[in-house]
C-alpha cells in the first residue's frame, strides 16, 4: 500500500515537471520565433529586399538620400540605380515599395508589426537613420512584443 502511494506520488511529480518543462520550451521557442522575425525585418530594411524589378536587394545602407514622413515611414533614393524606394507600416505589416513611381508593386515583407518608426539622427541628419521595429505574437493568450532598434549609416550619402 505504501509502495503504491510512493509510486503515485513520484509519477505525479514527474508528470508535473514534464508539463512545466514543456511549457517553458514552448514559450522559449515562440520568443525565439518573434526575435527571428524582428531580426529578419530589420535586416530587410537595412540590407534590402529583392523585388522582381530589382537586379539586387536595395536597402537603406545603399541609400544616397532619405526622407522621413510624419508617421516615421521612410523613403530613400538608392545610390546605385537612383530609384526612389520606400519602407512603411500598413495594417500591421511592414511594406516595401521598390519604385515609388510605379503603383501596385508594393510587397509585404513582415507581418504582426506593432511599431515601425524611422528618424534622422541629430548628430548627422543627412547620413544616419535611427529605426525602431516592434513585432508581436500571441503565446498562450499572452501578447509578446519584441522591439528592436537599429542604426543605418548610409554608405553613399
Amino acid at each position: 500500500m505504501i509502495g503504491a502511494a510512493i509510486t503515485v506520488f513520484v509519477a505525479v511529480i514527474a508528470v508535473t515537471l514534464y508539463l512545466m518543462a514543456q511549457a517553458a520550451w514552448y514559450d522559449t521557442n515562440a520568443t525565439l520565433d518573434i526575435q527571428r522575425e524582428a531580426n529578419l525585418g530589420m535586416e530587410r530594411v537595412l540590407r534590402g529586399f529583392k523585388a522582381a524589378s530589382d537586379a539586387a536587394p536595395r536597402g537603406l545602407l545603399d541609400a544616397k538620400s532619405f526622407a522621413v514622413d510624419g508617421s516615421g515611414n521612410i523613403s530613400f533614393t538608392s545610390g546605385i540605380d537612383l530609384k526612389e524606394r520606400r519602407f512603411y507600416s500598413e495594417n500591421n505589416q511592414l511594406m516595401y515599395d521598390p519604385d515609388t513611381a510605379i503603383g501596385g508593386d508594393e510587397i509585404a515583407i513582415l507581418g504582426n508589426v506593432t511599431t515601425f518608426r524611422c528618424a534622422a539622427s541629430s548628430q548627422n541628419p543627412a547620413k544616419i537613420v535611427l529605426i525602431d521595429l516592434g513585432v508581436s505574437k500571441k503565446i498562450r493568450a499572452v501578447e509578446k512584443i519584441m522591439n528592436l532598434s537599429g542604426v543605418a549609416v548610409l554608405r553613399n550619402a
